[in-house]
């Protein structure tokens, strides 16, 4: 214990009978006071400046100097003033960022007794956690965000270790990017491909691990790349995990509907070429559209953004039509021509 008196550090040491009052100020005196009792003021044994010949320790006979002595080691020992720090340093080891629904184990070196404790982000105090008195300290992922440390006791000395951050990862839903020779229908959130195109569905990252790919709820053998090239009609989904957790497996939570159709010259144009030319587009209130072939009979359907159907009509065979969009809000609009065939055809519009 260290007192301050009159601007000067007075350290007190009290062991068994003797009281040790050393004064820190160039040239004070060094006392030395045997006491007789608890409660009786101790009278001076020898009283000497320092830098002169030692007191004159004969006359302390019988006195409790050697506990004196081992309080005086432990005072000088630090060199600055204050008590000396414990001759060990305890550390942390452990994985400190988690996977969800992992867990850890924090473990430090071994001593004689322990106590860890907890700080809340934000906070300034650490608690101690109750039962936590072992050399080592399991957490979880819901522990995250706090900051941990452990007090180590070794002959009656006690040290505490640096604090550790534990952190936690967290992902959203995985998502697919598509490429490839496909026609999106967003009535029936269908993907339309020719037989001899590819569509291609491809993982976003950092869903690279753990990837099963599958078609009508059936594993799909060999496919575990995170592209998935796609050449027949199906019902298609995935599931993976961050290459960091590789064992956190996630679904992007829907499927993908793919039809694939025969795609002959005669029988249709590609998908691909241009077969209808729009205009005025943006309109005003009648698109006239013009056909590059004859127009075979089609189901003209006309959707909003989000699939809902804002018109539709029925198109005999002809290489022109117009069509009354005048009771339309404005904004962006699809027009879906379904064809007898089966096949679909998408363009898009913009209404004044």
């Amino acid at each position: 214990m260290i007192r301050f008196v009159g601007g000067k550090a007075l350290p007190y040491f009290l062991a068994g009978e003797v009281t040790l009052i050393y004064r820190f100020a160039f040239g004070l005196p060094l006392r030395i006071i045997a006491r007789k009792g608890p409660n009786q003021r101790g009278q001076p044994c020898c009283h000497k400046r320092r830098n002169t010949r030692s007191p004159n320790f004969a006359k302390m006979k019988n006195k409790t100097f050697p506990a004196l002595l081992i309080l005086l080691s432990s005072f000088f020992a630090s060199g600055n003033g204050v008590l000396a720090q414990c001759p060990f340093d305890p550390t942390i080891e452990g994985d400190t960022i988690l996977c969800p629904g992992d867990s850890t184990v924090l473990k430090t070196q071994t001593y004689d007794s322990y106590q860890w404790y907890r700080r809340a982000w934000g906070s300034t105090q650490a608690e101690p956690i109750p039962g936590a008195t072992g050399p080592s300290l399991v957490l979880t992922a819901t522990d995250a965000l706090n900051y941990y440390s452990v007090a180590a006791s070794l002959n009656g000395c006690t040290e505490h270790s640096p604090e550790v951050l534990l952190d936690a990862w967290a992902f959203l839903l995985p998502t697919l990017s598509i490429s490839g020779d496909y026609v999106f229908e967003p009535g029936t959130q269908t993907f339309f491909i020719c037989t001899n195109d590819t569509m291609l569905l491809t993982l976003n990252p950092p869903y690279e691990a753990s990837i099963t790919w599958y078609n009508n709820g059936v594993p799909i053998p060999g496919e575990t790349d995170i592209t998935l090239p796609i050449t027949q009609s199906g019902t298609y989904s995935v599931v993976a995990a961050p290459a960091i957790c590789p064992y956190y497996i996630l679904s992007p939570g829907v499927v993908t509907h793919v039809e694939a159709e025969i795609c002959s010259a005669a029988a249709e144009p590609s998908f691909t070429s241009p077969l209808v030319e729009i205009g005025p587009n943006p309109a005003g209130g009648v698109l006239h559209l013009r056909f590059s072939v004859p127009l075979p009979s089609a189901t003209l359907r006309i959707l909003a953004p989000d699939g809902r159907e804002c018109g539709h009509s029925e198109l005999a065979p002809c290489t022109e039509a117009l069509v009354d969009v005048s009771h339309l809000p404005a904004g962006l609009y699809l027009l879906q021509f379904h064809f007898a065939e089966g096949k679909t055809l998408v363009r898009r519009f913009i209404k004044n």
